[in-house]
């Protein structure tokens, strides 16, 4: 494994010189770079999570030459125990904090692929109506609101998440009010949404893949309902508006019949590129705000 080893450690010096100038205490430092070792190793501000995919395996002396005060081993896929909040730790990204915990659940709080789309939707927020949709634990929120949202709405189906939305709010000196907090499942949410015309100035939609939660009245598979969803969501834009579209899937097709403009060079860091990390779309409204 002395390849393996030489690579982490040189990605490591690399990234970490180049983190600390951006103003970033969180990084992937491997992602599946060498075929024979599929797995990924992040480091959240000096503790380090390495993910496995099924049947790898992994030598903790890989990582003797790092500095890190914890590691955490899990397999891909692998569901995670109950969140003990003693085990949550605030993270730096450029001037937001997060609360992240590697112990609890397959992700961690926050996903690190999206930094430089936080950054994005912060300076695009001054004095606009923000809606963040499947908003997990309201990382874009939290940038929306540091970069003077009017007012963020945080919709997502699990009352936890919106818990953990709501620290993080807390964490970065944020008032909750005016902003809003609703527990719903998105698909049942958007077409209340469009009764009532309620429109925002900018849109993030970062859903997941699949999700079948007892909590929804159908099956979420991204691939058959995208379509249908942003058609819906660009109806709740405003003049002048932005709407941006988010998803993991590799082998995920956009709609052919949605003009969108696919940006995801401008929204994948250095240390997400190697790999290709997510997949980002922008639409635009016209017309005057």
């Amino acid at each position: 494994m002395g390849m393996l080893a030489d690579r982490i450690a040189k990605n490591a010096r690399h990234l970490r010189k180049w983190g600390r100038r951006q103003g970033f205490s969180c990084l992937r430092l491997y992602d599946h770079d060498i075929p024979e070792y599929p797995l990924s190793v992040d480091d959240y501000d000096g503790h380090f999570l390495v993910t496995l995919s099924q049947g790898a395996e992994f030598d903790p002396d890989l990582l003797g030459g790092l500095d890190y005060c914890e590691l955490v081993v899990k397999t891909r896929g692998e569901r995670g125990g109950e969140l003990d909040p003693a085990r949550s730790f605030l993270v730096q990204e450029g001037p937001m904090k997060f609360e992240v915990n590697l112990h609890a659940h397959q992700d961690t709080g926050l996903f690190l692929d999206h930094r430089l789309t936080r950054e994005w939707v912060r300076s695009l927020s001054r004095g606009a109506e923000v809606l963040n949709l499947f908003c997990y634990t309201g990382s874009f929120s939290v940038a929306a609101a540091l970069g003077g949202a009017g007012r963020v709405t945080s919709v997502d189906l699990s009352h936890n998440y919106l818990d953990w939305a709501g620290r993080n709010f807390l964490h970065n000196g944020l008032s909750m009010h005016p902003h809003l907090f609703v527990q719903s499942d998105i698909l049942q949410w958007l077409p209340q949404a469009l009764d009532v015309e309620q429109s925002y100035d900018l849109i993030v939609c970062d859903p997941p893949t699949f999700s079948n939660s007892k909590r929804m009245k159908q099956t979420f598979d991204l691939q058959k309902v995208h379509g249908s969803m942003l058609r819906g969501l660009q109806g709740l834009v405003r003049a002048g508006g932005r709407l941006i579209f988010s998803c993991n899937d590799r082998g995920f097709r956009l709609d052919d019949g949605l003009a969108f403009e696919e940006i995801s060079a401008r929204t994948r860091s250095e240390d997400f590129c190697r790999r290709g990390g997510h997949r980002c779309w922008l639409w635009s409204k016209a017309g005057t705000p």
